[in-house]
């Protein structure tokens, strides 16, 4: 009889567990955490890099398209922060919208990645800074790709363009980047 209730009390004792673990998954799967991490590289990029001085003058626009996790998770955490003297503002942006401001830093997300050669071209011209996550982008003209090595996001940097499009990336993020073309 004792050896019943020791296996009915380990029994229930599993399943308790088992769904108490369940619950707190459940609440886990609520925070993106990759959107977490990646609106925190965007806010260290832009802490870490230098733009031209016309650039320096407005507001430091952060504009997001395809990805709305990462837009919620700048909008939350990071929108009215101070980069130097610049109070970040983050937009939301879409295909072939007339945007009638300076952007710094456009993150173009896994659901955009088919327009982010258009993105490329519409801001050749200026020292927006392209950040994508798509294998081929740094040869396409990004200027840093997010890239996911054993289950953690790095990134990568192609320097050659920033300069040319005149933004300085920073040598501590050079430090942390995966590769530098």
């Amino acid at each position: 009889m004792k050896l019943l209730q020791s296996v009915i009390l380990l029994t229930l004792t599993f399943f308790m567990s088992v769904f108490v673990l369940r619950a707190q998954d459940a609440s886990l799967d609520e925070t993106d955490v990759q959107a977490t991490y990646k609106a925190s590289y965007l806010f260290n990029f832009a802490k870490y890099c230098d733009w031209p001085q016309e650039y320096k003058k407005v507001d430091f626009v952060i504009a997001v398209t395809g990805n709305s996790g990462v837009l919620k998770e700048l909008q939350d955490k990071y929108k009215g922060k101070r980069i130097g003297n610049q109070v970040i503002d983050v937009k939301e942006i879409k295909l072939n919208e007339k945007i009638g401001y300076q952007v710094h830093i456009l993150y173009v997300g896994r659901s955009a990645s088919k327009e982010l050669l258009t993105y490329i071209k519409t801001f050749k011209k200026f020292p927006t800074m392209i950040v994508s996550e798509q294998d081929t982008a740094l040869d396409s003209g990004s200027f840093i790709n997010f890239k996911a090595v054993d289950a953690v996001i790095k990134f990568e940097i192609n320097d050659t363009r920033a300069k040319e499009a005149g933004v300085l990336i920073g040598d501590i993020l050079k430090g942390w980047a995966l590769n530098i073309k």
